[in-house]
């Protein structure tokens, strides 16, 4: 296989790659309002009261997404210092060594925002409470 015909798979693959992502995301949101319109003709025909169909079409919080950035930006953070401590070390790209370094740092990442998240959801409760 020479340059050419590995340049064209791959771009021929970015692309298809960008239409399943389009066609994938339309779907979803097809099926999503298609499921939403089911519910509020059942909650029509049957004859719900307005409590139980406030609790029936309202969407439902996860309780961490409020926590989903932290959560990144410390995995981030983390795979960056493992990444620096790669360059201090002048780890080989590709060898084990430098892999599990990039890991032990998402590691990391990942303890200092469940300790955070920890401490942020102890102050939350306390809050509450007074």
């Amino acid at each position: 296989m020479n340059n050419f015909e590995a340049g064209a798979i791959i771009s021929t693959m970015g692309i298809l790659c960008g239409i399943v992502a389009i066609i994938g995301s339309f779907l979803v949101t097809y099926h999503k309002k298609k499921n939403e319109r089911m519910i509020r003709q059942s909650i029509i025909e049957n004859h719900v009261d307005a409590e139980m169909a406030k609790l029936l079409v309202k969407p439902t919080k996860n309780k961490n997404s409020k926590y989903d950035s932290l959560m990144w930006g410390c995995s981030l953070l983390g795979l960056g210092l493992g990444w620096g401590i790669d360059i201090l070390l002048d780890l080989r790209e590709g060898s084990l060594d430098y892999f599990i370094t990039l890991a032990v740092g998402v590691g990391i990442g990942l303890l200092a925002y469940f300790l955070i998240k920890s401490k942020l959801e102890d102050k939350d409760k306390t809050e509450e409470k007074e």
